[in-house]
């Protein structure tokens, strides 16, 4: 009897394992690879909010009221608006950034725009042909109607020639939503 028991035990638990993975999501290879829809890019976008970050206070675990700050009224940057343009083909071609009176971190208003990677981008770089200066923003989200990028402030003096690897200090994120 109790050998019954254990065998019916085993079986059950042999049904119950064959039922779980026969239930799992059958996923699809990925044929070709994901990339940012520079489609989603075209037009224009108007920010809805900017928060400022100090990136030393997040790496020392300060309070967040301390780590973040939301300085969207401190400033007029519901005048911040950014144009995007788009070949026949969809590829990247020139911008105008309106910063109106609020500040303008990139320091570029208009020129051309280009993506870090054809296939997987995550920063979009701009480029003036009149200003040695170059801006970039990291994309954080996008979507049809809203978008988030994140415009870095690190370390000019530092003797590493990747931006990246440079210290950073401050973030700035804005959200924008298209018009």
């Amino acid at each position: 009897m109790k050998k019954n028991i254990h065998n019916w035990a085993y079986l059950l638990l042999l049904v119950a394992f064959v039922s779980i993975n026969g239930c799992r999501p059958n996923y699809p290879e990925l044929v070709e690879p994901l990339s940012i829809k520079t489609t989603y890019l075209k037009g224009t976008w108007k920010a809805s909010k900017v928060t400022q970050y100090d990136q030393e206070a997040i790496d020392n675990g300060f309070p967040v009221s301390v780590q973040q700050q939301d300085i969207t009224s401190n400033y007029p940057f519901s005048d911040y608006t950014i144009t995007f343009n788009l070949d026949a083909q969809n590829r990247p071609t020139t911008y105008t950034l309106t910063p109106g009176t609020a500040p303008n971190y990139l320091a570029l208003t208009s020129g051309n725009w280009s993506v870090n990677h054809p296939v997987f981008a995550n920063v979009i770089m701009f480029s003036d042909p009149n200003v040695t200066t170059v801006g970039r923003f990291v994309v954080k989200m996008i979507d049809k109607d809203r978008l988030t990028l994140r415009m870095e402030r690190r370390d000019a003096a530092s003797a590493n020639p990747d931006p990246d690897k440079r210290t950073m200090f401050l973030f700035y994120e804005y959200e924008f939503t298209r018009q």
